[in-house]
């Protein structure tokens, strides 16, 4: 597969490694030559190594936090 580097150093993952991957928005990926090839591997969100927090979490808006740390029911508002 082939991709097009932009004018600011940017290149489109393919889908179809995305996909592979588990690649998923706001990912972070980490870019290193090994032997003069690029090789891009997926890294954890420092985030949740630093702090130990939940895959969850970042899948709930604030909102939806504050209700849960109250013990509020989201269908009393």
């Amino acid at each position: 597969m082939k991709s097009i580097v932009s004018s600011k150093g940017q290149i489109v993952i393919p889908a179809s490694i995305r996909e592979k991957m588990g690649l998923k928005p706001g990912d972070i990926v980490e870019f290193e030559l090994i032997n003069g090839k690029l090789v891009i591997k997926k890294t954890e969100n420092p985030l949740r190594e630093i702090f130990g927090i939940s895959k969850g979490l970042f899948e709930k808006s604030s909102v939806e936090l504050i209700q849960e740390v109250r013990g509020e029911d989201r269908e009393e508002h």
